[in-house]
């Protein structure tokens, strides 16, 4: 069985579009003028069928590139998918934080993605809503929220945790195309700061969710509220 590449898959899909599109050979050439001059490459005139028309739309489709899977040469504002995220410049890896810098896959270049910020009410309604998913059978935490013990911060506020950024990367080869990208969490867990709460006995939390990074704190299983 023999494989298409992309390319020319994509023109194979062409040339069968153009096939289904070519009206039956017949004999009656009477009363037929050739095209010439401009018209040759009229695709606006009415010489083309509707089914020609439709294989020619169908073959722009397929061979359009979307831009956001181009390395962009300055930062740029994307929104795919009713999503809106910011993507960096491209950079080397020697551009990227330190703490990713060696844990990325090979590429040519790299760019850092984010999201839009929320007001405050929503961090905490978005955060709640995940943390109560996967905290559902945690009784310590289940009795934070109805006790209102439980405390939901942006990382970024709180003074001593260090290592809770997460990043997303987008690769790009050396023809400035994307091949992917990654997610890379943070290790706040290993901070001095997350260890000595957690030795406090606090049940604690911090990551990501819906692309909003958080720390979540609560009274543990055996500590007064």
């Amino acid at each position: 069985m023999t494989s298409l590449s992309p390319i020319n898959s994509t023109a194979q899909t062409a040339l069968q579009l153009f096939q289904s599109a070519a009206p039956a050979a017949t004999n009656a050439t009477t009363g037929l003028a050739a095209p010439t001059g401009s018209n040759l490459l009229n695709f606006g005139s009415n010489s083309f069928s509707a089914k020609a028309s439709e294989a020619m739309t169908r073959i722009a489709e397929l061979t359009s590139v979307d831009p956001s899977r181009i390395a962009p040469t300055e930062a740029r504002k994307v929104t795919k998918g009713g999503v809106t995220y910011f993507e960096t410049a491209a950079m080397s890896r020697e551009d990227l934080p330190e703490a990713i810098r060696d844990r990325v896959v090979s590429a040519s270049s790299y760019t850092i993605e984010t999201y839009e910020d929320v007001s405050d009410e929503e961090f905490q309604e978005t955060v709640l809503k995940g943390l109560n998913e996967l905290y559902a059978d945690n009784s310590a935490y289940q009795k934070a929220v109805a006790d209102g013990t439980l405390v939901i911060q942006r990382p970024e506020d709180v003074d001593g945790l260090v290592g809770w950024e997460t990043y997303w990367v987008k690769y790009y080869d050396s023809n400035g195309n994307s091949f992917g990208g990654g997610l890379y969490a943070g290790n706040e867990t290993t901070s001095e700061f997350y260890r000595a709460r957690k030795a406090e006995g606090y049940g604690q939390a911090s990551g990501m969710i819906q692309n909003l990074n958080f720390y979540a704190y609560w009274p543990g299983q055996d500590m007064e509220a």
